[in-house]
């Protein structure tokens, strides 16, 4: 079972049609690093519509359960949960601090100060836009119409 959504070398790939310098400089064990923080951070900030394929299993995907637009079965992993994947691993190894806004968590950073810490941020970007990291998993998201109620 894999520990992220795809392998240092795919996301290798990935990156490289992209052309991202940053992750092409970091050495392998680095990337691996990356991309399995970032599979923990997609699985502890979405919730995502079906099941999972087994009740063990390490992360959210592969699921049951779940049909694209078109309504055909989703086997697998989708492309757009691995480029989810290998975004956010190359924004932690680009610039941390960049996660959050990928995830709409936040504002953009204005101004940062190390020396008693202070961050202001862009007002005009709120945490509720939608996120880059969003828009690219809203297919397989649970929304509120679906939440599924277990009464006991």
């Amino acid at each position: 079972m894999s520990a992220a959504y795809l392998d240092v070398v795919a996301a290798d790939r990935w990156c490289q049609i992209r052309a991202y310098g940053d992750w092409a400089d970091a050495n392998s064990m680095i990337k691996a690093a990356a991309l399995v923080k970032a599979a923990d951070l997609i699985d502890t900030h979405f919730t995502f519509r079906g099941y999972r394929q087994a009740v063990d299993q390490l992360r959210a995907w592969p699921r049951t359960g779940i049909k694209d637009k078109a309504g055909r079965t989703i086997s697998g992993i989708p492309s757009a949960v691995k480029d989810a994947n290998c975004v956010l691993a190359l924004a932690l190894i680009e610039d941390a601090g960049g996660v959050a806004e990928l995830l709409g968590l936040r504002g953009a950073v204005l101004s940062e100060r190390i020396g008693s810490v202070a961050v202001s941020y862009d007002a005009s970007r709120s945490s509720s836009s939608q996120s880059r990291i969003k828009a690219l998993l809203s297919p397989f998201l649970e929304t509120t119409s679906s939440s599924r109620i277990k009464r006991t």
